[in-house]
């Protein structure tokens, strides 16, 4: 009872565990799933997946035109009615630019061919269902600041289910060229629960074009494209250019030991989902003490979760995969710590959203991007996929480093003290370290997991305690 209580009185921590669960549990389902891909899919055929989703991620963005990034300034800006006419506009917005870029796609179709290395009719899926990502990405957006946990959780697990039970089923189906079966189970299950979605926001909002929406809109999301395409070369370019570079095999290994590194990220994303929301009220309400001190403790507690993850995943690799995938093991520590800067980023840049000043975003991520490029360019033919891993690890740390320092020469404003940043990346580097000497102890690797799990647990139980205490 105690911990129901405690629960109810902190609204942001429900809503992170809401957030956290369940898309754990979601992201769970593809994750615990890859084993069946793995063995059905050649690592040639995982390769080639991975391209397409690349390419489906960057059309997606594309035809978006960074709209569902300004969902939150809108909800924090505008009435009721107005926020309402905001979402069904601003779709609508999106749907003319689908109609233009698919056009241009059908003009240039040969050529379009020869840079994707994709069929005519797997570019019209992967168009549609690019489109309808998008749809899927901004309706969940509009349920995550309204703190509709149930239709985020509810949308994303028909989306999922319906993905991987279809692909599977056409996966068996095939004789040849299985990996199409991927493709599309998860493009039906898209375009499906797209439309869906789109008729409901169009419902509510009912007006198509606005030009005073328009006009809030599009000085924020512009900018926004370029930030979302650069944040997508850091996850993205380096498969693209290993495939350009090296082969489809090794593209396939680097994928999928991303896909487990990515899990920490997932986490994240669910968390940021329920930060988010609390944090623009804070600081609407001017709230700095209180600010400060639930930062910290957020920061602390994905720190450890970072470190349990970093000493635990190469067991993980070893459990959901076949010995052929076990190349990429050593990547793990390396991805799993640039995905903690990542972390540290969204600190400074949810602060960037919240003022409206979305511009500098896009340049630090370009510049970031920049910077993957290179490296990857210099150093893929000699180290392969271990330089992508290096390269991307580097540019999320420039990435955190830039908007750090912006936010806090320009805007004066820090949401903690930068020791807290230190302190964890300190740490973080400790546990890569020990992962590397003891990649092959489980023991002693485990026996740290268990010291972080059961401090927290005291910590947990004291505040527990000190909310009784209080409420007496």
């Amino acid at each position: 009872m105690r911990i129901k209580e405690w629960l109810k009185g902190n609204t942001l921590l429900n809503s992170a565990i809401w957030y956290t669960i369940g898309t754990f549990i979601l992201k769970g389902v593809n994750f615990f799933t890859t084993p069946i891909f793995t063995n059905l899919l050649s690592t040639n055929e995982f390769g080639i997946i991975t391209i397409y989703s690349t390419w489906s991620a960057i059309f997606a963005i594309i035809i978006g035109i960074g709209i569902n990034g300004t969902i939150g300034s809108a909800k924090a800006n505008l009435d009721k009615r107005d926020y309402e006419e905001y979402l069904s506009s601003t779709l609508f917005l999106a749907t003319l630019s689908f109609f233009v870029v698919g056009m241009g796609s059908l003009i240039f179709r040969h050529q379009l061919e020869g840079v994707l290395g994709l069929s005519a009719s797997i570019i019209v899926v992967l168009l549609f269902e690019s489109f309808f990502s998008f749809v899927i990405s901004f309706t969940t957006s509009v349920f995550t600041f309204e703190r509709n946990h149930k239709a985020y959780l509810f949308t994303s697990a028909i989306t999922t289910l319906i993905n991987v039970t279809l692909s599977i089923i056409l996966i068996l189906s095939m004789n040849n060229d299985k990996y199409s079966g991927r493709i599309y189970g998860g493009a039906i299950a898209v375009v499906s629960v797209g439309i869906v979605l789109y008729i409901k926001i169009m419902r509510r909002g009912k007006k198509l074009v606005s030009l005073k929406h328009w006009k809030f809109c599009l000085p924020i999301a512009l900018p926004l494209i370029f930030h979302n395409l650069s944040h997508l070369i850091l996850n993205q370019a380096d498969k693209l250019m290993l495939q350009k570079i090296t082969t489809e095999d090794v593209v396939g290994v680097y994928g999928f030991t991303y896909t487990i590194g990515a899990l920490i990220n997932t986490i994240q994303l669910a968390l940021n989902s329920a930060w988010v929301p609390w944090y623009y009220d804070t600081l609407k309400s001017g709230d700095k003490k209180e600010m400060k001190k639930v930062s910290a403790i957020y920061i602390s507690v994905f720190t450890a979760l970072t470190i349990m993850f970093i000493l635990g995943s190469p067991d993980i690799l070893r459990l959901f995969s076949p010995k052929e995938y076990w190349s990429g093991m050593a990547l793990l520590p390396i991805i799993i710590s640039g995905y903690y800067f990542v972390f540290l980023y969204t600190f400074p840049a949810n602060y960037q959203f919240y003022i409206k000043q979305t511009k500098f975003i896009a340049v630090g991520t370009i510049t970031a991007a920049v910077i993957n490029i290179v490296i990857n360019w210099i150093f893929i033919p000699k180290y392969g996929m271990y330089a992508t891993a290096f390269s991307t690890l580097c540019a999320y740390i420039v990435l955190f480093f830039m908007h750090f320092i912006l936010v806090k020469v320009k805007y004066k404003h820090t949401d903690f003290p930068f020791t807290f940043n230190l302190i964890g990346i300190a740490t973080v580097a400790i546990a890569s370290l020990i992962t590397y000497i003891f990649i092959n102890n489980f023991i002693v690797r485990w026996g740290v997991i268990v010291a972080i799990l059961g401090t927290s647990a005291y910590l947990v139980i004291k505040n527990i305690k000190q909310f009784d205490v209080n409420r007496k």
